[in-house]
């Protein structure tokens, strides 16, 4: 029984030790194909745009960092753009409205009340005629 549970145990070894060298074997054909690819759209990129030669070195781990990198700066330049923006919304809806809101608000009765008071007033009178109405239906 010994026997057979180290000969299991050296097969398992040596198919593990197999198995790892041919993931190596395909994550390097996989890397080489990625670099090519890589390589390429930085050349095309250079073809494209010639004052940015020699920007982005042509291996596959500095494409991959560029991008990352090009990544975050554009994050914080989008935040920063809507940070600008509603600031400038919210300065200018103060602006706007609040001086609409005031010029409304500041005008006065004739005999000096301010409009506020006058409405209360008027919704004071209005309900006594809705309630006379009501026990005046009610008589009847």
């Amino acid at each position: 029984v010994t026997k057979t549970l180290e000969t299991v145990s050296v097969e398992a070894s040596t198919k593990s030790v197999q198995l790892k060298a041919l993931a190596l074997e395909f994550m390097d054909v996989a890397y080489v194909q990625a670099n090519e690819v890589a390589v390429a759209a930085v050349t095309n990129f250079e073809r494209a745009a010639p004052q940015y030669t020699g920007l982005v070195p042509k291996t596959l781990g500095n494409v991959v960092l560029f991008c990352i990198f090009m990544l975050v700066v554009l994050k914080i330049a989008l935040f920063v753009l809507r940070l600008v923006l509603g600031v400038t919304t919210c300065v200018v809806c103060c602006v706007c409205c609040c001086s609409c809101l005031r010029r409304g608000s500041s005008a006065t009765a004739k005999n000096g009340k301010k409009a506020s008071k006058v409405v209360e007033e008027k919704g004071k009178a209005a309900k006594g005629k809705v309630e006379a109405k009501a026990t005046a239906g009610k008589k009847k």
